[in-house]
């Protein structure tokens, strides 16, 4: 089997995944990674993503691990894997193409959150069920936040906002 291009969308992302059915006939695989953090696996799956370095670090690593995995097996060519996604999808997908370039060679960020510290200023108030706000599973929230770290080599980005 020749390896095809890659699209990875977080699952928590794009409402029912507008048409990516349609991708797999175009030659394109299509992969909604289940990664730390990501609900439908119970509460202590979820409190995964809400460690310490769960956003925007170890998360992101199991993103990047799909691309590994799925080249590993001849599925995918590493150098045609693109990362989109929408909300929190929009947020890995910038922190894909700013953080790991070599990873993801494309993104599309819609409805992100690029900027972890605003947005801790902004929600003060809203504790999650989970006991800590997402934003809060950094040292350094700059560190997480693409608006932050527009230095260096980033992939291609479409950023999208509004619907």
């Amino acid at each position: 089997m020749a390896a095809r291009s890659a699209c990875a969308i977080p699952r928590a992302s794009i409402p029912r995944h507008r048409g990516t059915r349609r991708w797999p006939k175009l030659g394109y695989v299509v992969v909604k990674p289940n990664y730390r953090g990501s609900g439908g696996y119970g509460r202590d799956f979820v409190k995964e993503g809400r460690k310490p370095n769960g956003y925007g670090k170890r998360m992101q690593d199991d993103k990047n691990d799909v691309v590994t995995w799925f080249a590993a097996q001849g599925y995918v060519d590493p150098k045609r894997a693109c990362i989109m996604g929408w909300s929190y999808g929009g947020y890995a997908a910038a922190r894909g193409a700013q953080r790991d370039p070599d990873v993801w060679r494309c993104a599309i960020a819609g409805a992100g959150v690029y900027d972890m510290a605003m947005m801790n200023r902004w929600d003060a108030n809203n504790l999650s069920t989970f006991g800590s706000k997402f934003q809060d599973t950094s040292d350094d929230p700059n560190g997480i936040s693409s608006a932050q770290n527009t230095d260096g080599r980033w992939a291609p980005i479409l950023i999208v906002a509004g619907l």
